[in-house]
Formats: C-alpha cells, sequence, structure tokens
C-alpha cells in the first residue's frame, strides 16, 4: 500500500482527520453569521468520548462481569447443556471483543 494512496480511509484514523476539517471549515464559514457556531466545535470531543466508551470501557466492564459468571459457573459441579450454551456464547462475545480492542498494526513499517 502506497503510504500517499488515501482511497482507503475507511475507519482510519485518516477518515476522523477529514471529518474534523469539515467541520473545522463550516464553523469558520457560519461564524460570519452568530459567534455560537463555535459550540458546534464541542461535536468533536463528544465523538471523541462516545468512541472510547463504546470501544473500550464498554467491552472491557462486560468483560468482567462475564468473568464473574464464569466463576461462579465453574464452583457448581455440572452445569445444564443450557448453562453450557450460554457461557459458550459469553466465550464466543467476549473473544470477539477483545479483538476488537486489539490495535491493528501499522504495516507501513517495512521500509
Amino acid at each position: 500500500m502506497d503510504v500517499n494512496d488515501l482511497s482507503d480511509v475507511a475507519g482510519s484514523l485518516t477518515e476522523y482527520t477529514f471529518d474534523i476539517i469539515y467541520v473545522e471549515c463550516f464553523v469558520q464559514l457560519t461564524s460570519i453569521i452568530s459567534n455560537w457556531f463555535y459550540l458546534l466545535l464541542l461535536i468533536i470531543p463528544g465523538f471523541a468520548i462516545f468512541k472510547l466508551y463504546n470501544s473500550i470501557i464498554k467491552p472491557y466492564l462486560s468483560m468482567n462481569k462475564a468473568q464473574q459468571e464464569y466463576a461462579n459457573s465453574q464452583q457448581q459441579p455440572e452445569m445444564s447443556d443450557k448453562k453450557k450454551k450460554k457461557m459458550e456464547r459469553l466465550e464466543k462475545k467476549n473473544q470477539q471483543n477483545m479483538q476488537r480492542m486489539r490495535i491493528r498494526p501499522n504495516s507501513n513499517d517495512d521500509e
């Protein structure tokens, strides 16, 4: 992948940078009308907090609950089939959440 190629920006930091530039341009143009448009800049840190909560904090909290449920289920000698299926679903969900939280390695380091 070429370093200067910005055609594949979906979901990357570059896409968010473009969005910030668009918001900044909009605010600069509309601030001619009223200074209250500068409050729209609060959208940027608000969205960052929203993404941080949904991608890191929320999965971490749900992972702790699942681990507690798993520990409680291990104390019981035998589980019914229904409980086994539920635990398998929870483990699978936790694995998916952990994979989402992992940072993708930068493939441009092959200089």
